[in-house]
């Protein structure tokens, strides 16, 4: 599992580095891709048959996951918060037990909703003034805590978290990865030469955003019955068991960066 781990991020480092620093369009259309796969791999988990009726209905949705995406990019910036209330109730509904919940168009809906509307703000925030720059901080911040939560709690951790929801999160892992997001991104801060008072602020709640997105996808994980969202990535789960707290960090580090500044 760690050596998977590991050779996972080697690979997916520079590749990392080349998707920040490509041009607009490209960075946007490789997002819109990513999240599109993402909306996949939740509704694979309700249709499993590979029917042509289930190929539609996951087809249907990766496009419309992109289509929203790509819509928010060049349409709706600044009115994409109205998405957000929609989005939020969704992300309640995962933790509720109603018959409506347990059915595939729930999941469609779910997962087109939750995924494209926050995940577009990874988009916006490259439209930004520095934008690439912001984005580094808050990936740096957000890869930190996932690996410092995840070793400190497999090397220290005894006491359970939220263990109705993910018994393998524990209080010691949750402290670790927040001390070592702290840790990384204030040197990328520094490195950065970002501007102090709107990095602060992201410094210190990004790693508890990221946190809650794990342990949201937890849940939805959880709500499926599976350990892993897809195994497309070996040791590490599917394209959303990485770009879970992501999704809940962009949002909030966009609409600090435009409240702010």
């Amino acid at each position: 599992m760690l050596i998977n781990r590991l050779i996972v991020a080697i690979i997916g480092l520079p590749l990392t580095v080349l998707f920040i620093l490509s041009p607009e369009p490209i960075f946007a259309a490789i997002t819109e891709i990513i999240l599109a796969i993402a909306t996949i791999e939740i509704i694979r988990n309700r249709v499993v048959n590979n029917t042509r009726h289930d190929l539609l209905i996951l087809g249907t949705g990766a496009a419309a996951t992109a289509f929203i995406a790509a819509f928010i990019r060049v349409g709706v910036q600044d009115a994409v918060w109205i998405l957000l209330i929609p989005t939020a109730i969704i992300i309640w509904s995962i933790f509720t037990s109603y018959k409506w919940t347990k059915t595939t168009i729930y999941w469609w809906s779910m997962s087109v909703i939750y995924i494209s509307t926050l995940g577009s703000h990874f988009i916006l925030i490259n439209q930004i003034n520095n934008g690439q720059n912001w984005i580094i901080l808050m990936l740096g911040i957000v890869f930190a805590t996932d690996t410092g939560a995840y070793t400190i709690g497999k090397l220290f951790g005894k006491h359970k978290l939220i263990p109705s929801i993910s018994p393998n999160k524990t209080w010691e892992g949750a402290f670790g990865g927040y001390f070592v997001g702290i840790l990384i991104g204030g040197g990328i801060i520094y490195i950065l030469n970002t501007n102090l008072s709107t990095s602060l602020i992201i410094l210190f709640s990004c790693p508890v955003i990221a946190m809650i997105g794990d342990i949201i996808e937890s849940q939805i994980k959880r709500k499926l019955s599976v350990k892993d969202i897809s195994n497309i990535l070996p040791g590490h789960g599917g394209i959303l068991d990485r770009i879970d707290s992501i999704l809940f960090t962009a949002p909030w580090v966009y609409w600090v960066i435009i409240w702010i500044n």
